[in-house]
């Protein structure tokens, strides 16, 4: 039997989809429901190699990842007929644990995994001035209306050579706003002398949720081994790669 763990770096790339079902319904507000997104960081695992079941790896595999999304407004209007456009752009560390099995013949991972997100920074523009924008005020960080938020995440994908290639899918288990907030609890927007149908509109707090399509690469080198981590090799090793195919074809 052999433990083995690697260590490399991770870098995603593909489409963030934000929903809210209240900001879907506003006839006053178009918006881009899909965007770009990537995120870059660390990855390491541990896994468990054994003569059966054969071809057979499980590991466990830990990442932190920063993050970068948008969020865009092509149309907001008021009541009282103000009519801007707006930009939302989202950083957030990723904090992410995968649970992964691979057959080693096929060079084929799935893994099941948790990831919790953390917003590090919100930065606002809107193609109007108006002084009640909370973006504008010194006394407002936009972040103070979100919160962590958590999602469940499935993927596939090959593992060649300790380069892992996978598709994954990211589905949001809690939202992103705090209660009674949304992307449009600007200032502007929200504010009732000015666009009074907003307190009908957004009554019911709807869930602001966000989902990811990830493209995924990631290139590790190994770091610690126990057991036979090479056909010549029995006991513990560093930084030599374990023999996936010891057991198996020799």
């Amino acid at each position: 039997h052999t433990i083995f763990s690697n260590i490399g770096i991770k870098t995603n790339i593909g489409t963030s989809i934000i929903t809210n079902t209240d900001i879907a319904n506003d006839e006053s507000v178009n918006f881009k429901n899909m965007e770009f997104y990537y995120s870059y960081g660390l990855t390491a695992s541990l896994s468990y190699m054994g003569m059966k079941p054969k071809n057979i790896i499980f590991s466990i595999q830990a990442e932190f990842m920063r993050g970068n999304f948008s969020h865009s407004f092509s149309k907001i209007e008021t009541d009282t007929k103000i009519n801007y456009t707006k930009n939302i752009d989202y950083t957030i560390d990723n904090r992410i644990l995968v649970l992964r099995y691979e057959n080693v013949k096929h060079n084929l991972f799935v893994g099941l995994g948790f990831k919790n997100s953390v917003f590090m920074n919100i930065n606002e523009q809107n193609s109007i001035q108006n002084d009640k924008f909370y973006s504008e005020k010194e006394n407002y960080n936009l972040i103070n209306f979100y919160h962590n938020y958590n999602s469940l995440i499935l993927e596939i994908g090959l593992n060649i050579k300790n380069i892992l290639i996978s598709i994954r899918y990211t589905n949001p288990v809690s939202d992103m706003n705090k209660e009674l907030r949304n992307p449009l609890y600007d200032g502007v927007y929200n504010d009732l002398t000015i666009n009074e149908t907003y307190k009908n509109k957004y009554y019911s707090d709807s869930k602001t949720k966000h989902y990811t399509v990830l493209l995924t690469l990631s290139y590790r080198i190994p770091f610690i081994s126990f057991g036979r981590a090479t056909s010549g090799n029995d006991g513990i090793s560093f930084f030599k790669k374990a023999d996936k195919n010891f057991y198996w074809n020799k």
